[in-house]
């Protein structure tokens, strides 16, 4: 069964374009005949673009300009029902990011655009899954630690490059703003230093041997958080890097989620890559909406 992850592309792309890059590529392949009716060319002009960036050490530390037609081939693909050519945008995306989690993100998003991709996909899988799935526990982990206050564990991990980054990509692949959960387990972190029964709901009463007394440096339980918006934040990221499906709508809707399993779609991608989409002409060394 397809592994499910959300998660999330780090990727602020630059504003430079190389569109010098793919200006003489071939018959018929030239950016002033791009349109949304052949997606195919988007997809054959960022790849070729991308083979050019390879071979040319100048071009190879920018890949704004391939991501732009990237995933401008995806959008008018899927819009025009190009299985194949959305789902091969996605494959040649895959290649641009450096986060590993963006590109498991990218690989499922092209089965899920195109099923028989399947065997591509296990492949890719197959070579990548110790090694993320690894990094995933422990940002998981980081995550289970700051909220049920076991410092200073969470901190610890936290604080760690390779687990912070993981978590932070988590965020932005589920539509989390990166700030605001950084403002979160700063808060959660702290709480846990200062908590000095660890969040537990109940206290014993040292007045009367064997009494118990409700916390009352607690209103929540243990590993609530402060919140319920706040909770929410940390379990849905928690969930998305344990791979942990929502099965249904009733639980969903408790994690404000739109549906019963939140798998990648189009819109995602065209949001995390903030790309214009509807200016899909490139005119005078600019993309436009009308041609």
């Amino acid at each position: 069964m397809m592994r499910r992850v959300w998660f999330v592309v780090v990727c602020f792309i630059g504003a430079t374009v190389f569109a010098s890059a793919v200006q003489d590529l071939g018959p018929g392949l030239e950016l002033g005949n791009l349109r949304p009716e052949e997606p195919g060319l988007y997809l054959e002009l960022g790849e070729l673009a991308m083979l050019d960036a390879g071979l040319s050490p100048g071009l190879s530390r920018d890949r704004g300009f391939e991501i732009e037609l990237l995933v401008r081939a995806v959008y008018w693909a899927d819009r025009n029902g190009e299985d194949s050519v959305a789902s091969s945008g996605c494959i040649a995306l895959a290649e641009l990011v450096e986060s590993d989690m963006a590109r498991l993100w990218l690989w499922d998003l092209a089965l899920l655009l195109d099923p028989s991709r399947e065997n591509e996909w296990s492949r890719m899988l197959a070579q990548r899954k110790n090694v993320a799935d690894e990094l995933d526990m422990e940002a998981a982990q980081c995550l289970y630690a700051i909220r049920y206050h076991q410092q200073p564990l969470g901190a610890e991990l936290f604080a760690r490059p390779e687990v912070r980054a993981r978590v932070l990509e988590a965020a932005v692949l589920g539509g989390i703003d990166r700030v605001d959960l950084i403002r979160v387990l700063e808060l959660e972190i702290e709480r846990g230093r200062e908590d000095s029964c660890r969040g537990r709901l109940y206290v014993v009463d040292r007045s009367s041997p064997g009494r118990r007394l409700a916390c009352p440096d607690h209103l929540r339980g243990l590993g609530m958080c402060a919140n319920n918006d706040e909770l929410r934040m940390m379990l849905l990221v928690e969930m998305m890097l344990s791979s942990v499906e929502v099965e249904s709508w009733g639980a969903a809707a408790s994690m404000s989620m739109d549906g019963a399993i939140n798998l990648p779609t189009v819109t995602d991608l065209v949001r995390l890559f903030r790309v214009e989409v509807d200016k899909a002409f490139y005119r005078d060394g600019r993309w436009v909406a009308t041609p």
